[in-house]
């Protein structure tokens, strides 16, 4: 946020970079705001912009209201002085009714299980060594990521047991031609597809024996697909779709333990006997029965905040 007023600048400036970077957030923010409207079935709604940003760069307001418009039907954009959630309040209040999320909102939910745990998942919190980034210089920021690697080897170490006890699960299995799975939404799945991606050209085998299912399907591995990772649903078809059979192993990978596509995957998994695992960075997780074998790793805090 430090770093918005320069760029914005550079980009008034004419600056090739600065100007692209412009672009493609204001392009991101605003297929956030087409997938809102359309998950509450607004047509043709008002957009309010909030924040200094919009407060105080005109020229950053028209064009994200030019992007926008591009992309959803609006009756009017305008710069709001009024606070979020007072906004949201009213919206409830205005006709909407108090059962705006149960009734208006289509597709996948949350259980209050599920979303209560991430009030506790370290993954969510603070970490309070990485405050300020934006005032540490390069030498500083190098120093900060390589002594926070410090806190993944010991969580490595504390889960030994853990790690011997699924590697070995893993390789039973694959010695009985059996298939290994990853199953992952956003950057947790493009690691399950990095390490399959590996497998045939370093070990000789096809590509077949260990795959990547990603929430959203293909398309999220080159650009976010907002939601896809909260619909339960599609995790069990996924498991389906792919045609995991009994002995296979399914591992699942997400750094709160609670991602739904992830859950209903291995849930899936299960009931058709193939071998559910759940690698997560969060030992206070929700309690999932139906996972045989789990790494719950205490890395702590992210550096970035929802870096993963």
């Amino acid at each position: 946020a430090a770093l918005a007023p320069c760029v914005l600048e550079r980009a008034a400036e004419g600056d090739p970079l600065a100007v692209d970077i412009v672009r493609s957030r204001s392009s991101l923010l605003a297929d956030q705001v087409g997938h809102v409207a359309e998950r509450l079935r607004f047509e043709r709604p008002k957009l309010a912009l909030i924040g200094g940003l919009f407060e105080h760069n005109e020229a950053y307001g028209k064009l994200f209201g030019e992007v926008v418009r591009s992309r959803l039907a609006v009756r009017e954009i305008f710069v709001s002085r009024v606070p979020g959630a007072l906004g949201a309040a009213r919206l409830v209040d205005d006709g909407a009714g108090a059962s705006l999320v149960s009734n208006t909102m289509p597709g996948p939910r949350i259980s209050r299980e599920i979303s209560a745990s991430l009030g506790g998942a370290l993954t969510e919190e603070r970490n309070p060594r990485s405050r300020f980034l934006e005032r540490k210089s390069v030498a500083e920021l190098v120093e900060l990521f390589l002594s926070e690697e410090r806190f993944v080897e010991q969580a490595l170490r504390d889960r030994k047991e853990a790690l011997v006890t699924v590697a070995e699960a893993v390789a039973a299995a694959l010695s009985r031609g059996k298939r290994l799975f990853y199953v992952g939404a956003g950057t947790s799945g493009r690691l399950g597809a990095l390490d399959a991606s590996e497998i045939p050209p370093t070990f000789g085998v096809s590509a077949d024996l260990v795959q990547a299912i990603m929430a959203g399907g293909s398309e999220a591995f080159f650009r976010s697909r907002e939601g896809a990772e909260d619909d339960r649903g599609a995790g069990e078809r996924s498991v389906l779709e792919r045609g995991v059979s009994e002995g296979d192993i399914v591992c699942g990978i997400t750094a709160s333990g609670r991602t739904p596509f992830v859950l209903g995957a291995l849930q899936q998994a299960a009931s058709i006997g193939a071998l559910p695992i759940l690698l997560s960075c969060n030992p206070q997780r929700p309690a999932a029965p139906f996972v045989r074998c789990s790494i719950d790793l205490p890395t702590g805090p992210e550096i970035v905040a929802g870096s993963t």
